[in-house]
């Protein structure tokens, strides 16, 4: 629940992701106990493992950043659902004709915490499903 509130993810996404990535790996990488988780020894590796290719991509980021500069930026909120399943594909494509755009995706579990974001001007576009706000300092633009 704390590493899910931490990344603005619901529990049970996190959960997903961490069964997933147990089955992927073929090992359990928690125990799990009454009052939270504890990492196994396999965990432990691979924390190890993931913290060093994490380090990598900073250092990748940098250099790239370095090489090209990247001034651009764009960061796009919605909900991580969308993103996952119906998003992600066409967003990596864009990404790809457009590297010089430092791109941050935000998830967010509420139609609430998206309409602050993008009225704060903390993101640069929102996708919001099921209901149509009226703002006039915002574009709005209906996608079906």
């Amino acid at each position: 629940s704390k590493t899910a509130s931490l990344l603005n993810y619901s529990q049970s996404t996190v959960s997903g992701h961490i069964e997933k990535l147990e089955n992927e790996l073929g090992v359990s990488l928690f125990h799990r106990k009454k009052y939270g988780m504890e990492l196994t020894t396999e965990g432990i590796t691979y924390v190890k493992y993931a913290q060093n290719i994490i380090d990598s991509n900073i250092e990748f980021e940098k250099e790239i950043r370095g090489l090209y500069n990247r001034s651009e930026s764009l960061v796009v909120n919605m909900q991580e659902s969308q993103y996952i399943y119906k998003y992600a594909q066409k967003i990596n494509e864009w990404l790809k004709d457009n590297s010089h755009v430092n791109f941050t995706f935000k998830a967010a579990h509420s139609n609430f915490y998206l309409k602050e974001e993008i009225s704060n001007f903390e993101t640069d576009i929102s996708l919001i499903t099921d209901e149509n706000i009226i703002n006039n300092g915002l574009n709005n633009v209906p996608l079906s």
